[in-house]
């Protein structure tokens, strides 16, 4: 009885220390740039009616 107790006391305890280890922070986040850089000079030179050629 009491070696079960024991055990599921110490699962409990992992398991919850298992999910507080997903959520701590830093852990699983990566800054990561995504997407094409777009510069204030960049976006001076657009103008309407310009063709998707002219854009890139």
């Amino acid at each position: 009885m009491q070696n079960t107790k024991l055990l599921l006391t110490s699962f409990t305890f992992v398991g919850l220390l298992a999910l507080a280890g997903c959520s701590f922070p830093g852990v699983y986040k990566i800054d990561i740039q995504q997407g094409n850089v777009v510069t204030q000079d960049m976006i001076d030179q657009l103008r309407p009616g310009m063709t998707r050629r002219q854009v890139r």
